[in-house]
């Protein structure tokens, strides 16, 4: 499960995912296989590995410095919203408990590291006095997200 994992994670540093060619496509592809990503518990410190891994794939998705070349630059809104949703979902349902913490401080990372790069787009496009009032609509989302989701 991991080797598969530990592939994608060395394609996406690597910096051979541009939005040259198929790479918006490529992005989209990993991220729809992480999130629909299936498996049968029955290990549990092995099974939370995987799911740290899969949390850690979306995170190198977004983080500028992990992303390699442009992998960052190929993502979609429909992108982020998988993403978000994913994460959110892990949090949720690890529920802060503490032998699967690192799972939930890995899927908060993700979710913290899309929130800074999309109010940093939205600050570029509208001005710096904007940008905090784009990072209240966005945290008001992730509540409202979170409040779905628990419900």
């Amino acid at each position: 499960k991991l080797a598969a994992l530990e592939a994608i994670s060395c394609f996406i540093s690597s910096g051979v995912i541009t939005e040259a060619g198929r790479g918006r496509q490529a992005v989209s592809e990993i991220i729809d296989a992480v999130v629909k990503c299936k498996f049968i518990q029955t290990d549990f410190a092995g099974d939370e590995m995987v799911q740290l891994y899969l949390v850690h794939t979306l995170l190198q998705l977004v983080t500028p410095r992990e992303a390699g070349a442009c992998a960052r630059d190929c993502l979609s809104d429909g992108d982020y919203a998988a993403i978000l949703d994913f994460c959110l979902q892990t949090m949720l349902s690890t529920g802060g408990v503490k032998r699967a913490l690192m799972l939930y401080q890995e899927a908060e990372r993700t979710v913290l590291a899309i929130a800074r790069h999309l109010v940093a787009l939205q600050s570029q496009q509208e001005g710096e006095a904007r940008g905090e009032q784009t990072l209240l609509r966005l945290l008001d989302y992730f509540v409202s997200t979170v409040r779905a989701l628990a419900a």
